[in-house]
């Protein structure tokens, strides 16, 4: 299946995520430097983590790209403003229904195996498990 890829703006995709089935996941990622490679190198790192937990599993799973690094490093970029507030990359952020609040894994997080099998894993529904 493959994780999507969403362009739209982040109130956009809040509003997506809103109505969205739950838990659902917006994976954070620096965009492609010219040699075809994140720019960020904890978002190379966590690519394949990322792939294997999320990529022929059923759910909601998307992923947007927060810019260059010049881009990223703007305070006005989008991805650092609310909803999302994002202030690490790689960021995975998972949305439920019971919390007001976002979950979140940051960094090296996203790319150690027991944490990222901890946050996603479902107890009830067994989707990402």
């Amino acid at each position: 299946m493959g994780l999507e890829v969403l362009n739209d703006p982040p109130l956009a995709i809040a509003a997506l995520l809103k109505s969205a089935p739950k838990p659902a996941y917006l994976i954070v990622l620096s965009s492609f430097a010219e040699n075809g490679s994140y720019w960020c190198s904890d978002c190379r790192t966590a690519d394949p983590y990322i792939r294997e937990k999320f990529d022929n599993e059923e759910g909601f799973a998307k992923v947007v790209y927060a810019g260059s690094k010049a881009e990223w490093r703007d305070l006005g970029n989008p991805w650092r403003q609310a909803p999302f507030s994002v202030t690490h990359l790689p960021t995975i952020i998972k949305i439920t229904e019971d919390k007001r609040t976002f979950e979140r894994l940051i960094e090296d997080e996203c790319y150690n195996q027991q944490i990222l099998d901890a946050f996603v894993d479902v107890e009830k529904s067994g989707v990402y498990s």
